[in-house]
């Protein structure tokens, strides 16, 4: 599945036993409904386990970041869990630090090495 968010897109697909979200292009305030839009339908479609694959993500502003704060919210409210795969984008990573969104939610340094992470036990929501 991929929608186009006018300079956003977005592809979903399982992996893994997880969802795997591929955010590519602007994730900013132009683009953020849409693309929310687009990513919690595929979490309700595919399940509550997210990697999020920022790899192709070249900008994110504070509406954006609000989107993948929210997403991951979610998804661990029911149970999911949430791991970023990068390598980011050095602006991307630079806004995820200072606004300790990288504190919240693990970033791996690749898809495979965010697939290769260990669910977290059952009764728990955060990723080590």
């Amino acid at each position: 599945m991929e929608e186009p968010a006018a300079k956003c897109a977005v592809t979903c697909r399982v992996e893994g036993g997880r969802l795997v979200l591929a955010i590519a292009g602007e994730l900013d305030l132009a683009t953020a409904k849409e693309t929310e839009q687009v990513l919690h339908a595929c979490r309700d479609r595919y399940g509550e386990h997210l990697v999020l694959d920022l790899t192709s993500l070249t900008f994110v502003d504070s509406s954006g970041l609000s989107v993948l704060a929210r997403l991951l919210t979610a998804a661990e409210g029911r149970g999911g869990s949430a791991v970023i795969a990068g390598p980011l984008d050095v602006r991307v990573a630079r806004i995820m630090r200072v606004t300790h969104l990288d504190r919240q939610v693990r970033i791996h340094p690749s898809l495979p090495a965010a697939l290769a992470s260990p669910l977290p036990p059952l009764g728990t929501s955060r990723e080590q």
